[in-house]
């Protein structure tokens, strides 16, 4: 009976095994096991002299943003300016778009009709306090207002969003900015935020410098930064509401009111 010769020994000398499906190595062209079939393995002398092809392409994309060092695997091309942004600076107004055009069109009825009321509103100030009822109800229709400008973390999911008027440092230009936060942030997180979005000077960890408080705006009452604004809205009903006004301004570190607030509401 013949003997049948199936399969054929691996070419590694300190191997030798016989391999009934052997791989042949297209560059030495020897036969080898499942072991040593590639060229790492037996150490082909013949791969050795391939030129292997070099990748010189990006391996990531840098955003435009001057200051922003983030990168992405895939380009992220503003419409408008052609620019390449990160994600976080994808948007128009959070790259600073040379090409960004605010509506200037005639604002809708619903803007005219809110400002009426508005102007009705602060033509009839009321000589004594605010009472809690009637501080709600200014906060509800200063709401409205606020959505339509406010400015923050868009990815931030609307159910968690709580809007507030923010009186600005009486150093900077503008006296005000509509903004959204997290009610799960932390007072001090929101000061952050708000610090970064502006570009405020923060030196809230440097010892002996003056800090970032929010007060209320009445300037009475500081809001403690270790707290929540979900909390602060629960313990400070009557001050902190979704849509009302809280005043940014550096004190000492000490400092729990303000002395004057007319520089931010215009009240003496």
């Amino acid at each position: 009976m013949a003997e049948l010769n199936i399969g054929e020994h691996c070419s590694v000398h300190s191997c030798q095994q016989l391999d009934f499906l052997p791989f042949e190595c297209k560059w030495c062209h020897q036969i080898y096991c499942l072991s040593h079939r590639s060229p790492d393995d037996h150490q082909c002398k013949e791969y050795d002299k391939v030129d292997l092809p070099t990748y010189d392409g990006v391996r990531s994309l840098p955003c435009s943003l001057t200051d922003c060092r983030n990168n992405e695997l895939v380009p992220v091309v503003c419409e408008h300016c052609r620019k390449n942004f990160c994600l976080q600076h994808r948007h128009q107004v959070d790259h600073n778009c040379s090409e960004y055009k605010v509506d200037s069109g005639e604002p809708s009825k619903t803007a005219q009709h809110i400002s009426k009321i508005l102007e009705i509103q602060s033509a009839k100030a009321p000589k004594k306090p605010i009472g809690r009822k009637s501080k709600a109800t200014a906060a509800k229709v200063a709401l409205m207002k606020i959505k339509m400008k406010a400015v923050g973390e868009k990815s931030m999911p609307e159910t968690e969003r709580v809007y507030l008027q923010i009186m600005l440092p009486l150093q900077c230009t503008d006296r005000m900015k509509p903004m959204f936060f997290s009610k799960k942030w932390t007072i001090g997180r929101i000061i952050d935020g708000i610090t970064k979005q502006l570009k405020l000077k923060n030196e809230n960890n440097i010892a002996g410098a003056k800090k970032l408080r929010l007060f209320t705006d009445d300037g009475r009452t500081v809001i403690a930064a270790d707290k929540t604004l979900e909390k602060c809205m629960e313990d400070m009903a009557e001050d902190v509401l979704n849509g009302c006004a809280v005043i940014l301004e550096y004190v000492n570190e000490d400092s729990l009111a303000l002395d004057d607030i007319s520089g931010y509401t215009g009240k003496t």
